[in-house]
């Protein structure tokens, strides 16, 4: 996770992928999540060259544990409804929704949203 001051850097951001890559293999993980939180609405961005995806448009992975590291850290409170956009940069636009909710004593991540396909395959074995 990685608070970026506004959403004009977070845009402006050009990353050097091959530099995220060995990055992420040294400290063995996955992604860069960078984000701006403003008004209880979150802009974000996901960079995961190390399994080959230089930038998503929708993650609901990261955003999931977005919302929980935001909620640790006292920005974001319980049953707080929150919305994510990411894909930006990319000229795909997603907007995530996401919730932190109290259930037998644990605190459960729901992340969601609504998706369009946009392409469709069949792979025969």
């Amino acid at each position: 996770m990685i608070e970026i001051r506004d959403r004009e850097i977070l845009n402006s951001i050009n990353p050097n992928m091959e530099m995220i890559k060995e990055i992420s293999k040294e400290l063995e993980i996955i992604s860069f999540h960078l984000f701006v939180l403003k008004d209880k609405e979150i802009y974000a961005r996901n960079m995961a060259p190390v399994v080959d995806i230089p930038e998503e448009a929708a993650t609901g992975t990261s955003n999931g544990a977005l919302i929980y590291y935001l909620y640790l850290n006292k920005k974001i409170d319980l049953e707080e409804k929150i919305k994510i956009v990411q894909g930006e940069t990319m000229g795909r636009k997603s907007k995530i929704f996401g919730q932190l909710i109290l259930e037998n004593g644990r605190v459960e991540v729901l992340i969601g949203g609504k998706a369009v396909k946009f392409i469709e395959g069949k792979i025969d074995v």
